[in-house]
């Protein structure tokens, strides 16, 4: 069972919770009692009271005694800083409680008072009280949303203590949601940190040291771990050599060394060693905390373990059990040791028992963790052989579980299966939407551009209208001849405003699906040359790929293929001859090119471009395609049928 980093981070958070220091750290317990029945009611006494708090770390009684005492001065002063190291400290004894209930209610009253005072290291503590307590409850997602949230927050303030508080935070969230590269880097970024705040939060550079410590531990970095070891023991060393009564308030995190070195020697094969520091455990040993007697019992049984001694290993994991029941994660990782010891102690029914009541538990836990504890089932295997042999009626019982297993399996697979097909729908659906979304923006623009057009050759006619207008009915004298010139141009004007209307109206009714077309059967060859032939002084070269003895028609709107040809052919560009050709191209499509013609010009007007897009919605109506090449030629395309192979337009 590896080692859970947020109990590591409560006993950090109880064992050395002082904000920072006072004047009167080197008081010891008594003196600082005799100091507080004499001292009035002044920041002496807060002090004095504060001092008692931390003194008394490692007796939960008795500091939550002094914490409810300095609650109350802090409230007879006015004190809101020691108001807040108040509600932090009832956090911490909650917190090792695991009274998240409590924890939020001293937040509530913490976190509006130290921000109007901005005291954002207590806060910060706090904050990472609730974060720990998330996921203590496996709350994992709202945990990291609030460890990220505090870490967003720090860097604006851009203080080097919050940063550390938050990256500390995140580091735990990263670990048990099992991002262990994700953790050590947010845990070595707060490492690097430590030297500018080392002299005025030497707690938390040792909180920082546990949390590596036990990262390379678990990632089985043992020359890391070592070596973070020693920093840590170093650092309690220098504190305790300076101030000797700090002997007691550290005697937690030495044991927390102690266990970790044991384990390392184990790992390391080393008995001697390995003994060595089981020794210095056993005498720093205090069962005051539930995650000191947690670590003390998992790492002394498994030291046993590793000596072969199985009733004494067997001894500290029953009790390692009894304290791990408030966790159901970490109950369930400890029953395959105790299978093991019974096993290897020739209890076989005690082992099957072990097993049974292991194979309920994962039962009731989510898909990723009963597929975790699968694999420890598997790793059993010979055990259940040998169990298997000693009654029939057990042999049903395994029999039993396996079909359930293997059901559930299924089950579950066929629903990971499905999800996968409604996620690959769901993609696949999201891409089209946006596809659509895209195209109508794009025809979106596009109308807005063409309005723009329309708008500009509307106006542009009226006001040529409307002045020659004014100016035949001024007061000036005008002769006949400019009269008649005058009248001419409103009359021409006129007519190209009606057919600009005209255009317009058609281009309305396209755009609608108002406009009624009136489908016949038409030859297309003759239809175009006879377009070409209504055209006066044409000098229109026609080509064809169509054979003489074959006949291609179309049903359209002769009326309107009319029109989209008599504009394309009408007027060249002048730089060379005026080119009509029709070829047939695969799927029954007739391509029918036109090259010079006006409508190509690189620099159109806005007649050129509104009655282009006519032309392209009339084809595109009819399932064709209307391209143009600037200062080139215009293609476009429609369904065909032949006199010798009928298919119908669809």
């Amino acid at each position: 069972m590896k080692i859970r980093i947020r109990y590591i981070l409560l006993l950090l958070v109880i064992s050395t919770g002082v904000i920072s220091g006072s004047a009167i750290n080197n008081q010891n317990n008594s003196e600082l009692l005799k100091s507080l029945s004499v001292c009035e009611h002044d920041t002496l006494r807060l002090q004095i009271l504060d001092q008692l708090v931390s003194i008394n770390a490692q007796q939960p009684k008795i500091r939550r005694q002094y914490t409810d005492e300095l609650l109350k001065e802090a409230e007879l002063q006015n004190n809101s800083k020691y108001k807040c190291k108040a509600y932090l400290y009832h956090i911490f004894l909650d917190y090792n409680e695991q009274d998240l209930d409590r924890i939020n209610q001293w937040m509530q009253k913490l976190e509006p008072l130290a921000k109007k005072e901005k005291l954002y290291d207590i806060l910060l503590r706090g904050q990472q009280c609730v974060a720990e307590m998330l996921l203590f409850n496996e709350e994992y997602e709202q945990a990291e949303q609030y460890a990220k949230k505090m870490l967003k927050e720090t860097k604006i303030t851009n203080d080097i203590y919050s940063l550390i508080i938050a990256n500390i935070t995140l580091a735990g969230v990263y670990q048990s949601t099992y991002r262990i590269s994700q953790a050590i880097e947010a845990m070595e970024a707060a490492f690097a940190l430590t030297p500018q705040i080392e002299n005025t939060h030497l707690h938390t550079a040792l909180e920082i040291d546990t949390y590596l410590i036990a990262l390379y531990r678990n990632t089985q970095n043992y020359h890391k771990w070592m070596q973070q070891l020693q920093i840590k023991e170093q650092r309690i060393q220098k504190i305790i050599k300076q101030n000797p009564q700090k002997e007691k308030t550290y005697r937690g995190d030495k044991l927390m060394i102690y266990l970790s070195y044991t384990r390392y020697y184990v790992e390391q094969n080393q008995p001697t060693l390995a003994a060595k520091y089981k020794k210095l455990s056993d005498q720093y040993f205090s069962d005051e905390y539930t995650v000191y007697k947690l670590h003390y019992y998992r790492e002394i049984g498994n030291y046993y373990l590793f000596l072969e001694e199985w009733d004494k290993a067997l001894e500290y994991v029953n009790t390692m059990l009894d304290i791990l029941k408030i966790s159901y994660k970490g109950y369930c990782s400890a029953l395959p040791t105790k299978a093991i010891i019974l096993h290897k102690m020739g209890h076989y029914q005690e082992a099957l028992n072990t097993e049974k009541e292991l194979f309920k538990a994962k039962d009731s836990l989510n898909v990723m963790i009963y597929n975790k504890q699968l694999e420890q089932l598997k790793s059993s295997y010979n055990t259940h052989q040998v169990l298997l042999k000693q009654s029939h009626i057990k042999s049903h019982y395994q029999l039993f579980a396996l079909i359930l297993v293997i059901s559930l399996i299924l089950i579950l697979s066929y629903f990971a299966i499905r999800y996968s097909r409604i996620q690959k729908e769901l993609g696949k659906s999201e891409k089209e939407i946006r596809k659509m979304a895209k195209e109508v923006e794009k025809a979106t623009q596009v109308k807005e551009q063409f309005l723009a057009n329309i708008s500009y050759a509307v106006e542009t006619p009226l006001s040529k209208v409307v002045e020659r207008s004014l100016l035949l009915t001024s007061a000036n004298e005008i002769n006949e001849q400019e009269r008649s010139r005058i009248v001419k141009d409103i009359t021409e004007t006129s007519h190209s405003l009606m057919k600009l209307v005209n255009e317009i109206l058609d281009f309305s009714r396209l755009e609608s699906g108002r406009m009624k077309f009136n489908i016949t059967e038409i030859d297309v060859q003759a239809f175009i040359q006879d377009i070409i032939g209504t055209i006066p002084s044409s000098s229109i070269n026609f080509t064809s790929d169509i054979p003489e003895e074959e006949t291609v028609y179309t049903n359209i709107d002769g009326t309107c293929l009319s029109k989209v040809l008599n504009s394309l052919v009408v007027e060249s560009t002048g730089k060379g001859e005026l080119c009509v050709n029709l070829k047939k191209e695969p799927g029954y499509m007739l391509k029918i090119s036109i090259t010079n013609s006006i409508l190509a010009t690189s620099s159109p007007d806005q007649k050129i471009i509104i009655r282009n897009e006519i032309n392209r919605m009339i084809i595109n109506h009819f399932k064709g395609e209307y391209t143009i090449i600037p200062d080139s030629a215009i293609f476009f395309s429609i369904k065909y049928y032949s006199v010798n192979k009928n298919i119908e337009l669809k």
